[in-house]
């Protein structure tokens, strides 16, 4: 997936992007957690970052 302006959401967390970019690219709603997951981690995110929301 490549986007043409990168924008993260700020008051949502990296792994919520993530899903946000999936749901619009029509993925479906039950591959959602997993494929976000498999991102995250192919990208070495740890845990603790994933899913911590920036201030």
């Amino acid at each position: 997936m490549i986007f043409q302006h990168f924008y993260l959401i700020s008051q949502k967390t990296v792994y919520d992007n993530v899903a946000f970019a999936l749901r619009a690219a029509g993925e479906s709603k039950e591959a959602i957690p997993a494929r976000s997951t498999s991102y995250l981690d192919w990208l070495n995110f740890p845990i603790s970052v994933m899913f911590t929301r920036r201030n």
